[in-house]
């Protein structure tokens, strides 16, 4: 995948450091656990601050946004595609990327404390494994996209343009 010089959609997916620990999350329940998060920052990074360089970057895989995961009950959360790239890491670290919105319900009444709580640490993140960094893409953020996907199958390469979501 070709990486821009900077980008608003440069993003990570996380998820819960302990994973028997109580859902906190509004997608994740006793019956069916899905801890993932993501989050983004609201102004354009640089590739660099991703331990990555404009250009293309082996593309591990792609991914729905997790609250999709099982199905649309989340839906106001909206959708978009998650583009994890080799070696994406993000060097910031400067939260745990919990938000409020993500919060089920019944946590509401303590979110603000919930928030500081986040502001106060970082994430947690192991040193040398990799991380499910790299580009998320959804229809209202993104409406007019410039991706390019260079496939190379048998000898072949073959360059793809995305240049919108349908």
């Amino acid at each position: 995948m070709r990486v821009p010089a900077s980008s608003p959609a440069f993003s990570a997916l996380v998820t819960a450091v302990h994973p028997d620990a109580p859902p906190l999350i509004q997608w994740d329940s006793p019956e069916q656990r899905n801890t993932v998060t993501w989050y983004f920052y609201h102004q354009p990074s640089t590739a660099s601050s991703w331990c990555l360089s404009p250009g293309y970057v082996e593309l591990l895989g792609l991914t729905m946004k997790p609250n999709t995961w099982f199905g649309d009950r989340f839906a106001h959360q909206g959708v978009g595609v998650f583009f994890i790239l080799k070696g994406a890491r993000d060097t910031r670290n400067d939260n745990m990327g919990l938000f409020p919105e993500f919060l089920r319900s019944e946590l509401h009444g303590v979110r603000a404390t919930i928030e500081a709580f986040s502001r106060s640490r970082k994430l947690a993140i192991p040193e040398g494994e990799p991380l499910a960094s790299g580009l998320m893409f959804t229809p209202a953020a993104n409406p007019s996209w410039d991706l390019e996907l260079r496939v190379t199958s048998k000898g072949a390469v073959t360059t793809y343009r995305l240049d919108r979501w349908d």
